[in-house]
């Protein structure tokens, strides 16, 4: 599962080697959970689909990376959902 969650940070633009996880709130914000740490503790805010659509590809690189089952548990969350449309990786 490590692995899924480095790659599946890496989409959202979030630096894999400074957090174990991320968990998304019911309105959208992003909390991390830093390694060593037992909960998710560090705001991170709503990401910003112009970054990742403006990171010379590396949304777009990172989703082509995922596996289908990767895929559909980001999909199945709403916020990052519309993250990856508003960043153009999906229509």
């Amino acid at each position: 599962m490590e692995i899924t969650n480095k790659r599946m940070l890496r989409v959202l633009c979030i630096p894999p080697q400074m957090y174990r996880g991320v968990c998304v709130t019911s309105d959208g914000f992003f909390l991390g959970m830093a390694h060593g740490d037992i909960g998710y503790n560090n705001f991170l805010g709503k990401p910003n689909p112009k970054a990742g659509a403006t990171t010379d590809g590396c949304v777009q690189e990172a989703w082509a990376k995922l596996n289908q089952a990767e895929c559909e548990v980001m999909l199945s969350n709403p916020h990052i959902k519309q993250y990856l449309q508003d960043s153009g990786v999906i229509s």
